[in-house]
């Protein structure tokens, strides 16, 4: 087992060329976004207020599921929904989440919270300039991060208010210089940038006229374009823009050399064959997370590289590596903002 110096060199070094983040809801959670758990209670709540008939009785079926401990991700995977349900199921979801996403950035701007990854990703941007993170999140507190942190975003799409789905032209929105060598050969420099994934959707993408579009203003009583947990999901994963975004985000896993994974549950089929299979192969990957799923225990389980960081009792953390697992004593290194502080010294 890894000594405590020693195990913060290897994080340290960990953070560089080859990386890829990948980052889930625990991590919008530590930033006062609801949980799965309390989206569900929500759900249970103001569904009713909003359907009738079937699809009243339809949904009825999955509260009492919901009711009973069953997660929304397990009960939407095993029954159908009608059109409506779905809907309406997106429509509240993102509604709350916008909510909770508003009164975060409010606490932010006025100085009551920080966003750990306004803090992380400059550190990356000494030996990275252009990092990719994936995230099965809807919310845009990366994107916030980002630019708070002088960072660009590639979106993959291209303008502000009205824009159109164009992965070249949002890439290329972040080129500072073209260099001409021998007159044919021809370099961009871009300027240090994230490249975001975001193959389930985000609040600001709209569907207008058959087409996707991302917009800063939130629209009223235009659908989002947002993949919601269940049997629906691997259907419309198939639509544009999802399937280019995961086929995308599967190749930047495919090309990693190591992994920073936060906050994220191992709970999304299309993207974890290809991370499964990087993990077992033994690409090295440091995870941050306050508790662990079942999926995450057994994928983690047999990646031979992997440095787990879980909360643990007390004001500790549970350290698990390859060589076995231990108790750190007053550390919080599960925890982004502790990571930094006491790994990264910032």
């Amino acid at each position: 087992m890894l000594d405590l110096e020693t195990l913060k060199k290897k994080l340290q070094n960990h953070l560089t060329d080859g990386l890829v983040i990948i980052v889930g809801s625990g991590a919008s959670c530590g930033c006062g976004l609801p949980s799965m758990g309390a989206v569900s209670a929500h759900l249970i709540s103001e569904m009713p207020r909003r359907i009738t008939g079937r699809d009243l009785a339809e949904w009825e079926t999955i509260a009492d599921r919901l009711r009973r401990g069953e997660t929304l991700e397990a009960v939407l995977q095993k029954l159908e929904v009608t059109p409506v349900v779905g809907d309406v199921l997106v429509s509240l979801t993102a509604a709350f989440i916008a909510e909770a996403q508003r009164n975060a950035l409010a606490r932010v701007l006025s100085g009551n919270q920080k966003l750990p990854f306004a803090r992380l990703l400059p550190q990356l941007a000494k030996t990275m300039k252009r990092i990719p993170v994936v995230t099965s999140n809807y919310d845009c507190l990366l994107e916030y991060s980002a630019e708070m942190a002088g960072l660009g975003v590639d979106t993959h799409f291209a303008g502000q208010y009205f824009a159109a789905y164009d992965a070249a032209l949002s890439r290329d929105a972040l080129c500072r210089t073209v260099h001409t060598y021998a007159r044919k050969n021809i370099k961009k420099d871009y300027r240090p940038h994230i490249a975001l994934y975001k193959p389930h959707g985000s609040l600001d993408w709209y569907q207008y006229d058959d087409r996707p579009i991302r917009s800063m203003v939130e629209i009223q009583d235009v659908p989002r374009l947002m993949i919601t947990p269940g049997k629906d999901k691997y259907r419309k994963g198939y639509e544009r823009p999802f399937d280019a975004l995961r086929s995308a985000a599967n190749e930047e896993i495919d090309r990693a050399s190591r992994f920073l994974i936060v906050g994220y549950g191992f709970n999304d089929q299309q993207l974890e064959v290809h991370l499964r299979t990087k993990l077992r192969s033994g690409c090295p990957c440091v995870v941050l997370a306050k508790e662990l799923t079942p999926n995450a225990t057994g994928i983690l389980r047999e990646a031979p590289q992997a440095v787990v960081l879980s909360e643990g009792a007390n004001g500790t953390t549970l350290l698990r590596t390859d060589g076995g697992g231990s108790v750190l004593n007053n550390s919080c290194m599960w925890d982004l903002t502790g990571f930094m502080k006491e790994a990264l010294h910032v």
